[in-house]
C-alpha cells in the first residue's frame, strides 16, 4: 500500500506540473512540441494514477483505453474527457478547461479516499499530502517526485 501511496503522490506532481503549469506555459510562448509533449505527458500519468487509484496495474499502452472504461474510479469519465483533450489539441483554451476539469475530478476520488486534506485543484498541491499518509518512514520521507 505504501509503494501505491509514493506513486500516487508522484503521479500528482507530474500531472500537475507537465498538464496544469507547463502546458498553459508552453501554449503562451508557441511551443506546439513542448505543448503536445506535455500533454501527451499528462495524459499517460493521469491514466497511471486512475489505475493506481483503482488498485490495478496499468496495462501497454494501447489498452488503456480499453482497460479505463471498465474502471469504477474515474474510468469512463476520464476517458471521454482524454479522448476530447486529444481531439481539441487545435483549441489551448478547450484543452485547458479539459485538463482543469481532469484534475478537478481526481482531486475529487483523493479527498474521498482520504488521501487528501488540501484544498485547491493544483495536482502538485496534494502529492505532498498523499505522501504524508505513507507509513514507512524511509519510503515516506523519499522525494515526492520520485516515484
Amino acid at each position: 500500500e505504501d509503494v501505491r501511496l509514493k506513486k500516487i503522490a508522484s503521479r500528482c506532481m507530474t500531472i500537475g506540473q507537465s498538464g496544469q503549469y507547463n502546458y498553459p506555459r508552453c501554449v503562451k510562448r508557441g511551443d506546439v512540441f513542448g505543448a503536445r509533449y506535455a500533454m501527451t505527458k499528462f495524459c499517460a500519468d493521469y491514466f497511471s494514477a486512475v489505475f493506481l487509484l483503482n488498485k490495478r496495474y496499468l496495462p501497454f499502452y494501447k489498452w488503456v483505453g480499453r482497460a479505463a472504461s471498465t474502471l469504477p474510479l474515474l474510468g469512463p469519465a476520464s476517458l471521454d474527457k482524454i479522448t476530447r483533450l486529444m481531439g481539441e489539441a487545435a483549441d489551448p483554451a478547450r484543452c485547458r478547461e479539459l485538463i482543469e476539469s481532469l484534475c478537478a475530478d481526481l482531486v475529487g476520488v483523493l479527498r474521498a479516499e482520504a488521501l487528501t486534506e488540501g484544498t485547491g485543484d493544483f495536482l502538485a498541491d496534494h502529492g505532498p499530502e498523499v505522501q504524508r499518509r505513507i507509513r514507512h518512514p524511509g519510503l515516506r520521507e523519499r522525494d515526492v517526485w520520485i516515484g
